[in-house]
């Protein structure tokens, strides 16, 4: 059995008062690299019995929960919301679309070109992709 140490063990007690009170809001730990949260986020989900998803602030810790055997860890933000659309994807792609069929010709009319190059700029410029949160049930 796991010796755990003083802070460990008073974690161990947060997170069993906190699913007993069956709390919906997510439960937070933190601490220094090497105090052992990885293995407490392990222990929980392994004790819990239920379903469990692994979440960190940055991909390179998400990436360090998976390498220490924490499956599907992922960045808080991918968990809790998902891509929308992109704003101008539409238009980006009719003029690179547009580009591309002009330039293939014997003479490309260079006028036109460039102003769907310079409305190509515009629009990669101003594109922004949109995020809506995930339906409870696809988070849980």
């Amino acid at each position: 059995m796991m010796e755990w140490s003083a802070e460990q063990n008073r974690a161990l007690k947060a997170v069993d008062n906190w699913f007993k009170a069956g709390e919906r809001r997510p439960f937070y730990l933190a601490g220094y690299a090497g105090t052992g949260k990885t293995t407490l986020a392990r222990h929980f989900a392994e004790n819990c019995g239920g379903d469990v998803r692994f979440a960190a602030f940055t991909g390179k810790a998400a990436s360090v929960l998976r390498a220490k055997g924490c499956p599907g860890a992922t960045t808080i933000h991918k968990l809790i919301y998902q891509p929308k659309g992109d704003s101008a994807a539409n238009e980006i792609e009719q003029l690179q679309n547009l580009i591309q069929t002009e330039a293939l010709k014997d003479k490309p009319d260079a006028e036109k070109l460039a102003t769907w190059r310079r409305d190509l700029e515009r629009a990669t410029a101003d594109s922004s992709a949109i995020f809506q949160k995930k339906a409870e049930s696809e988070i849980h």
